[in-house]
Order: C-alpha cells, then sequence, then structure tokens
C-alpha cells in the first residue's frame, strides 16, 4: 500500500489475517481498517499468535443441530492463543512491545503508597 486509502465501509466484516493451512502462509493486514493508520506492534503480534494458532489446532468438523459445521475458534483453540501471547511475553526481545508502562497507573500507586492520612500529610497540609 503506497499511502492512506479510503476506510473499510464495514468494520465488521474485515479481515485482520489469514492463513492458509495447505502451504503455510500467514498473511496480516498491518493497517487499522477505519483510519488506516498503522497498527501497534503488539496488535500486530497478538493477530500472529492467533493466525500461528491455526496450525497448532487445526479446524474439526462437528455434528451439531443435524447439521456438519466446521470448529475454526473454539475454546481449546484460545487456551492456545493465550499460550502463545505468553510466549512472546516472556521473549527477551519481543516481550519489550508488550510491557509498555501506564503513567496513571504509576502515579496512582506512589500517591497511594505515600499515605494522606499520616503525619507527614499533615505538615504538607500545613497543620501541626
Amino acid at each position: 500500500m503506497t499511502g492512506r486509502q479510503k476506510p473499510v465501509k464495514s468494520i465488521n466484516n474485515i479481515t485482520l489475517g489469514y492463513t492458509s493451512l495447505k502451504t503455510g502462509a500467514v498473511t496480516i493486514d498491518v493497517y487499522t481498517p477505519k483510519n488506516r493508520k498503522p497498527k501497534s506492534f503488539a496488535s500486530i503480534l497478538r493477530t500472529i499468535a492467533h493466525e500461528i494458532a491455526h496450525h497448532q489446532k487445526k479446524p474439526y468438523r462437528q455434528f451439531y443441530r443435524g447439521r456438519w459445521i466446521i470448529r475454526k475458534h473454539y475454546p481449546a483453540f484460545y487456551h492456545r492463543v493465550n499460550k502463545n501471547i505468553t510466549q512472546l511475553k516472556k521473549d527477551v526481545i519481543l516481550g519489550q512491545y508488550f510491557n509498555t508502562p501506564n503513567k496513571k497507573r504509576e502515579l496512582l500507586t506512589t500517591d497511594a503508597s505515600a499515605g494522606f492520612l499520616d503525619s507527614s500529610s499533615d505538615k504538607r497540609l500545613g497543620k501541626d
């Protein structure tokens, strides 16, 4: 893609990634569907983990309510996706993209640890 294009008309029917079980090829969309901005690296890694899980837990056929269905996304599949994501988080190089510190959370924990009801906080308020 050379530049930004028009947004996708229906955001509900987009494909974030595609995998071919026959050839083993994985294709991933690296732009957001609405504004066509580049995705974050953590989002791309999560999509890769999802597509790799399709090769690890292959889809299967199941007889359900009188007809055959193909189970592509099922609970054991999503357990595999979560395991793939935890493995990526444990990796030395790729794990740094998942561990972005939240500054608001850090500020809240430091304020809570200081304590507003102890004697030192009374001195800051002008009370002796």
